[in-house]
């Protein structure tokens, strides 16, 4: 079996067959540190940013984890009440 990866996809082919499976590994539930949009292990202006060109349409490079993280208040989804959520945190240093 040879398994090869591409932007978060693993594709699995078996040898001799004509089976060939796919899968995106996401993940399944906050385990990163909510704000820290970047999977820094910090929460700064760099994740603001991040955010805020995502919701402005733009195509920054954010991880599954990161739009995760993204949700800085809790509320299910990454949106602009998470940048004031993340401003927050930032204040409280």
């Amino acid at each position: 079996m040879t398994v090869t990866e591409s932007d978060g996809a693993y594709t699995f082919t078996m040898p001799a067959s004509s089976v060939t499976v796919t899968a995106v590994l996401e993940p399944t539930g906050p385990a990163g540190l909510g704000g820290d949009v970047d999977c820094d292990g910090l929460v700064t202006m760099a994740d603001v940013t991040l955010l805020a060109m995502y919701l402005n349409g733009e195509d920054p490079e954010i991880t599954a984890q990161g739009l995760l993280n993204a949700d800085a208040n809790g509320d299910g989804g990454a949106d602009i009440r998470d940048i004031a959520a993340i401003y927050a945190v930032i204040a409280e240093g």
